[in-house]
């Protein structure tokens, strides 16, 4: 999982021409990524799909059927940037 930390900049811009994806915190003892996404707005739905789609990318990565994110901040809710908490 140290990998997605290091390498979610290169892998997002990769996809996307817009935003920038930061590693913020990553734990392999206590199974925890922390990724922000800045300079990026979408549409609502979107910030679900988002989930959907990192979720699964953490189970390849990880090997764990147990992968969540969870949402902290969102430009929906009036924060600055998104914050993604990874667990497995």
């Amino acid at each position: 999982m140290g990998g997605i930390y290091k390498a979610g900049p290169n892998a997002w811009n990769k996809v996307y021409d817009a935003g920038e994806f930061v590693g913020v915190e990553f734990s392999g003892e206590r199974h925890v990524l922390v990724m922000d996404l800045l300079h990026y707005r979408n549409h609502l739905l979107l910030e679900y799909y988002h989930k959907g789609y990192f979720e699964k990318m953490v189970a390849l990565g990880s090997g764990s059927e147990e992968a969540h994110m969870e949402i902290l901040q969102s430009i929906h809710r009036g924060d600055d940037r998104y914050r993604y908490k990874f667990t497995w």
